[in-house]
């Protein structure tokens, strides 16, 4: 049932966003990537198969008009014009005559472009076909169709094609950007939706220690945490004076010649020995889904046994052997009483959950003096330390005010 709420989890879009910062450069990466093969793929899809080649060639025309009725030069003549008179039967005639029977009409229109790009006397006639002689003829019948229409018409004193061009291959035109251009968003999309399925499907459990392989930035830890919990402490006027120096959290005890049996002093060592061994637990721990599975998952665990019962007799199931393994708390009083083990969690599986001072601030500014008391606490108090005041409470039945007066006074604290 834990793995089913698990893999149905929300997406935390924070951690998606820490991911993509962290993992900018896949995604630059693939777009360069992208770009490259689009505009090699177009490049080569126009260069290798022979019937897509592309060869061009270039002829400039000096225009030289003569005067109309009224004495002004003629003026009537743009870009839009000689493009389509390019395909009129005065000049296309002309430009037929000029080149062998297999050529069609069709096929020079087609070829064909004239434009003024500046000057209204300076033509650019230029020929794009699928074959280098073809359009090498083209262009010299065109420019020899010209050439006649300057002696003919009564709009020019003459027409002369003043450079040409050889038919070259065109490799690299508008629409090689167009691709691309292309690339580079499919490139960009494939990194994004890659990164986001990959997010989507992973289905590791990670630890505290190796959030950083999911996220590529610094786990803030603790100072990130406190800095958010201060400002919510803000608004209830509250503040904290330090922290003691253990933390009450979950971890993993045995008995001590178990320990000294199979060399056990991290989780990972257990992890090694897991598979000889009978772990126990209560049964809200043993079903929870951060709990046992999780713990079992991270860290590679498999245990010989798993046994449910209540918290209570977990202790004393160790104790007799019942059981080789248990889920303890780090200051519980039986950790001394039972001369246990709590092994180290090396792989910061388990949050740390810090004892620390909570004092009004109101209570501080009536009582200077009280901050300075209090902060006589900070890292003071080791879990080893209350694992054996508890125990003297719980075990030896002292009185806890009595129990804390005394270790105060070992401490040196408070006097006799």
């Amino acid at each position: 049932m834990w793995e089913s709420k698990y893999a149905n989890a929300g997406m935390d879009m924070k951690k998606l966003l820490l991911c993509f910062i962290g993992k900018i450069w896949i995604v630059l990466l693939a777009v360069l990537l992208g770009a490259v093969l689009g505009g090699g793929a177009y490049a080569v899809s126009r260069v290798v198969p022979e019937s897509k080649r592309e060869y061009q060639a270039m002829s400039k025309i000096y225009l030289d008009f003569a005067a109309d009725e009224t004495g002004e030069v003629y003026q009537a003549y743009n870009g839009y014009t000689w493009n389509d008179l390019m395909a009129t039967d005065p000049i296309l005639d002309v430009t037929m005559k000029y080149l062998p029977e297999t050529y069609s009409r069709e096929d020079v229109m087609g070829a064909t472009k004239a434009e003024i790009l500046s000057d209204l006397r300076l033509l650019t006639i230029t020929v794009t076909t699928h074959d280098a002689d073809s359009c090498n003829a083209i262009l010299q019948a065109t420019g020899q169709s010209l050439t006649d229409r300057g002696r003919e018409a009564k709009e020019f004193r003459r027409i002369e094609v003043i450079r040409t061009t050889e038919a070259a291959l065109v490799v690299a035109d508008s629409r090689l950007v167009q691709a691309v251009l292309i690339g580079l968003v499919l490139g960009a999309a494939a990194a994004l939706l890659g990164m986001l399925l990959y997010y989507v499907l992973d289905d590791r459990i990670m630890v505290a220690a190796d959030l950083r392989q999911v996220t590529d930035v610094p786990f803030v830890g603790y100072g990130g945490a406190g800095g958010q919990l201060q400002e919510e402490y803000d608004v209830l006027g509250l503040t904290w004076t330090g922290l003691y120096g253990f933390s009450n959290t979950y971890g993993l005890a045995l008995r001590q010649e178990t320990a000294d049996q199979y060399g056990l002093a991290t989780y990972s060592d257990l992890a090694a020995a897991s598979g000889e061994l009978t772990f126990g637990g209560n049964p809200d721990y043993i079903e929870l889904e951060t709990g046992y599975p999780r713990l079992c998952e991270a860290y590679q665990m498999q245990f010989q046994d798993v046994k449910q019962m209540e918290i209570a007799l977990k202790y004393e199931a160790l104790k007799n052997g019942e059981v080789d393994v248990i889920n303890a708390f780090t200051t519980d009083a039986q950790l001394a009483a039972n001369n246990l083990v709590l092994l180290t969690d090396d792989g910061s599986f388990f949050e740390r959950f810090d004892a620390g001072t909570i004092v009004r601030k109101d209570a501080l500014e009536k009582y200077p003096k009280l901050q300075g008391v209090l902060e006589k606490l900070n890292g003071l108090i080791s879990e080893d330390e209350m694992q054996q005041l508890n125990y003297e409470v719980e075990v030896n039945g002292k009185e806890d005010k009595e129990v804390a007066r005394q270790f105060l006074v070992t401490k040196g604290l408070l006097s006799e």
